[in-house]
């Protein structure tokens, strides 16, 4: 009896990956040092939100520091993703000439395992 994986993967490698991701952590960083009064009104209201909820217990809710903010990349996460996402999209196209690489392998199982499985 055999079953096949196949998985889909992006080519570049974990070292590219991580340069990526603090490229746009960077650009994110340079952006909220340009506009810092947009970031203190929103630091605001979220401290405003949480001493409406209470807090969360005495260490603060999952997720944010002792004094109840967060950081300026958890914010916004989503669009941090996406961002990452294509960025690693692109520089894969122009490097590799390949989007995403396609990977299948082949398991065998012995018999012994027949028994099991039925």
């Amino acid at each position: 009896m055999s079953w096949e994986w196949r998985g889909e993967y992006y080519p570049i490698s974990r070292a590219e990956y991580e340069q990526i991701k603090l490229d746009v952590e960077n650009e994110q960083a340079r952006k909220m040092h340009d506009a810092p009064a947009q970031y203190e009104q929103g630091r605001q209201q979220q401290q405003g939100q949480q001493q409406q909820s209470g807090g969360g217990g005495a260490f603060g809710a999952f997720g944010k520091r002792p004094d109840g903010t967060r950081s300026q990349f958890e914010n916004n996460l989503e669009a941090t993703r996406d961002l990452i996402r294509k960025r690693v999209k692109l520089y894969s196209q122009k490097t590799y000439k390949k989007v995403r690489l396609t990977k299948v392998r082949i398991y065998y199982l012995p018999k012994e395992f027949y028994i099991y499985i039925v």
